[in-house]
């Protein structure tokens, strides 16, 4: 007998739910860092002197999921370090 994936997804609940971010508890700070116009190499810096280790690219999305769509991001030099 076999079923099809919403038959499997109605009586399966789904393992761990939804991911958090790390950085979810800095999205304000982060946010207005980045619209006082700090790098992202330098967000990277605030959260480690946070205890937060991440790499910038980690940064780089973070912001991208978290900004209200429609503003245009500036290029960043340093993204990828």
């Amino acid at each position: 007998m076999t079923i099809t994936a919403a038959e499997f997804m109605a009586k399966t609940p789904r393992k761990g739910g939804e991911r958090v971010s790390r950085l979810r508890p800095y999205e304000t700070e982060i946010l207005a860092l980045r619209e006082k116009g700090y790098s992202y190499s330098q967000i990277r810096d605030f959260l480690l002197q946070n205890g937060v280790s991440v790499v910038t690219e980690t940064v780089v999305s973070f912001i991208k999921r978290a900004k209200p769509s429609g503003g245009a991001e500036p290029s960043e030099d340093g993204a990828g370090q």
